[in-house]
């Protein structure tokens, strides 16, 4: 930040949101959707960057990217089970597909039903290359039917971003 003003790197970057609360059903797994595309060096009508209309994001350069991503199920306490979220590289998963998934880029296991959790994240270094397809997918096991929460005030519980380290 110089004085009042946000400075973003030159290189690729990406930050996707959500402004709207999206439902997943007890016992599915589903794409995480994307509402905004908050910030990107990367326009995704070049065929490269964050597609709203397809909820993924495209590899613009082969090399190294920090991926990163907060997430908010609705509270799960009242029910058994957890949530599974994951990215995944260049692989789609069906909505009737469980927590088993296979080649994913790296996710994490949340159980609500010990304590409350408001947000979790994960994030991590991977290696990439042009054109690769990463997805975000949230398994829902809570014995309920939940929600993935939006956010407001600027604040966002579920996001998704990442940026070219090398």
């Amino acid at each position: 930040t110089i004085g009042s003003s946000v400075v973003f790197p030159t290189r690729h970057h990406f930050l996707g949101t959500k402004t709207s609360n999206q439902a997943i059903n007890n016992n599915t797994t589903n794409l995480v959707t994307w509402d905004v595309d908050v910030y990107s060096s990367w326009d995704s009508g070049t065929s490269k960057g964050l597609d709203l209309t397809n909820n993924y994001w495209v590899c613009p350069e082969t090399g190294y990217y920090w991926l990163y991503f907060m997430h908010r199920l609705t509270d799960g306490d009242d029910a058994g089970g957890g949530q599974i979220w994951n990215l995944t590289k260049n692989q789609t998963i069906t909505a009737s597909a469980q927590s088993t998934v296979t080649n994913n880029l790296f996710g994490n296991l949340v159980d609500e039903d010990t304590a409350y959790i408001s947000n979790a994240s994960n994030g991590q270094v991977c290696q990439l290359s042009s054109g690769d397809i990463i997805r975000f997918y949230c398994t829902n096991n809570h014995g309920t039917s939940e929600s993935i929460q939006a956010g407001s005030d600027g604040w966002y519980q579920t996001k998704f971003g990442g940026y070219i380290l090398r």
